[in-house]
């Protein structure tokens, strides 16, 4: 899920164990019941929005890395 761009999407009650969130961006996305632990995302930058979308909670069990790490390879 690494350097990916988010639109409307329903992520009730997913699985997103240790997914990697850096370099992307939601809008709109629905992340009820999802679990997020050991999720990576940044501390600022382009994370800031999901934050609104994300409990208290599910942000505690997240991993925050204070950059956006390297990116990805491919195209």
């Amino acid at each position: 899920m690494r350097a990916s761009r988010f639109i409307r999407c329903k992520f009730v009650k997913a699985v997103l164990r240790g997914a990697d969130l850096r370099r992307s961006g939601f809008e709109a996305c629905d992340f009820t019941g999802a679990d997020l632990k050991g999720a990576s995302a940044e501390d600022e930058d382009a994370f800031n929005c999901v934050q609104d979308f994300l409990t208290e909670k599910q942000q505690a069990v997240m991993v925050w890395s204070p950059d956006e790490g390297p990116e990805p390879p491919g195209g």
